[in-house]
């Protein structure tokens, strides 16, 4: 099987696929690395934003691959195309809803029909999303993903096109047909990735279907066909940030084109969010684990969680982020906070880091209810009071930095003859990692960091996740065979 599949619990109605294939008309050859960064970001979206399974195809271009997924017992895939990722888990809810409300169809995707050119174009499909109806797939005898032959119009199947379109002008139809008619003797067929399954769809009497526009709301399309130039000056610049204030980074975007503000948002991640909780739940951990150093990000209060349960062994904490105001308030938390009400605290006090306007309000995630959850997981409000003061009294440092471009600044600073808690949370998940580095580096770093700390330290218990997406926690890294 040509194909890796990332199971996750929700079911079998969806699975996601990334593809990875050149969609663009030969965008991806004159811009590879341009499009590997709009790869990556597809990648961890597909892992972070989505409640069912999803897939890379190692050999796209192979036709087995529709029919191994259905043979799996999946309803549909939901493929991805070049700079498009989901917003949110919506579009499976709307897709799953959707589907089955439509007949006699196969393929389904934003579909272009310029027959106004002189030679006029074969509906094709915008490479953005397409979904395949793979149970109805193998009931059609699993037609041709991948290839048909377009050297002779006869062999063309005729088709009708619908009278409503999806956009404003006659080139977007909601749904193409076979027809009894012929065909105009000549035309364009782009054939490009999953476009022959119109023409086999068509040939075996299916619909080709348009996606509605309340599925397509919950996507994005940075259109990396369009501003190329631009996009690439600043995108693949791997020190765009360094240098500049947090204004300076900030207000550089307002001049984009809107397509490309939530590309750009990923690029700036260390002025963009600020994390007052988590989002994740209060982890667990098994017995007989002893730590004397925790190194954590300023990010949450989880961290305070891991800490309070090393209160007889912990000497130091190493507090880090490339955030600087995520810095800044975990500092006012230690030396301001006195463990009661953090509402009251949060509500008082978070002007004092965000006044100069550069995170926006909508970006400061707190969750009131989760100070209440980390009171009762260590034992109620008076357990937790005694502990904060324990808490506070450690020996606590901090650092401002980016570690997986300055990993080696970053490991010479934690040490080492200890045992180390290592918690990176999902920082290796983080788009901007990967739009601020080279390819490969920030995989490679992360193993590099791994081995030192692991050479240098007596234990090396690591939290979160791998530049993968496996997410361990209180993992033993000398026991660790393999990483993906």
């Amino acid at each position: 099987m040509e194909i890796k599949i990332n199971f996750k619990n929700e079911g079998k109605e969806i699975i996601h696929v990334y593809a990875a294939v050149d969609s663009f008309d030969g965008l991806p050859n004159r811009e590879p690395e341009y499009i590997a960064k709009l790869r990556q970001i597809q990648r961890i979206k597909l892992a972070n934003e989505c409640n069912y399974s999803w897939c890379t195809l190692l050999d796209p271009y192979n036709r087995h691959w529709v029919q191994e997924l259905a043979e799996l017992n999946f309803k549909y895939a939901v493929v991805w195309g070049e700079g498009t990722w989901p917003e949110n888990n919506d579009i499976e809810h709307k897709i799953i809803e959707w589907a089955p409300t439509e007949d006699n169809w196969i393929v389904a995707g934003q579909i272009l029909y310029r027959d106004f050119n002189e030679v006029p174009d074969y509906p094709h499909f915008y490479p953005s999303l397409i979904i395949i109806n793979l149970q109805e797939y193998l009931r059609a005898g699993s037609p041709n993903p991948v290839f048909f032959d377009d050297r002779d119009n006869a062999r063309t199947p005729a088709f009708r096109v619908s009278g409503e379109y999806m956009h404003s002008g006659d080139y977007t139809p909601t749904w193409i047909a076979p027809s009894d008619t012929q065909l105009k003797p000549r035309y364009t067929f782009r054939g490009e990735f999953l476009d022959h399954l119109i023409p086999n769809s068509i040939a075996k009497g299916y619909r080709v279907i348009n996606i509605p526009d309340d599925i397509r709301h919950d996507k994005h399309s940075c259109y990396p066909e369009e501003d190329t130039e631009i996009t690439k000056s600043w995108l693949l610049d791997t020190e765009f940030n360094t240098g500049k204030t947090p204004q300076q980074i900030k207000e550089f975007g307002y001049n984009l084109h809107e397509d490309k503000m939530e590309l750009y948002g990923y690029k700036i991640q260390q002025v963009q969010v600020l994390y007052i909780t988590n989002t994740e739940h209060i982890p667990t951990r098994r017995r007989g684990i002893n730590i004397s150093k925790h190194v954590v990000p300023c990010s949450g209060l989880h961290q305070f969680w891991h800490i309070m349960q090393d209160l007889e062994t912990v000497e130091r904490v190493c507090w880090y982020d490339f955030n600087p105001y995520a810095v800044a308030w975990t500092k006012l938390v230690l030396s301001e906070w006195d463990g009661v009400d953090f509402s009251d605290f949060y509500h008082n006090n978070i002007h004092r880091i965000t006044g100069d306007g550069v995170i926006s309000p909508d970006c400061i995630l707190y969750n009131p209810q989760l100070y209440e959850r980390l009171v009762e997981s260590v034992g109620g409000i008076d357990v937790f009071l005694a502990q904060w003061q324990r808490v506070i009294e450690l020996k606590h440092e901090f650092r401002l930095i980016d570690v997986v471009k300055d990993w080696e600044t970053f490991a010479g600073w934690i040490g080492g003859t200890a045992d180390v808690h290592l918690q990176l949370t999902n920082i290796w998940q983080y788009e901007s990692n990967y739009l601020n580095t080279d390819p490969y580096t920030a995989q490679i770093n992360w193993l590099c960091l791994i081995r030192k700390l692991l050479k240098h330290n007596r234990k090396l218990y690591f939290t979160g996740n791998t530049p993968g997406g496996d997410h361990y926690v209180y993992q033993d890294m000398s026991l660790l065979v393999e990483i993906d």
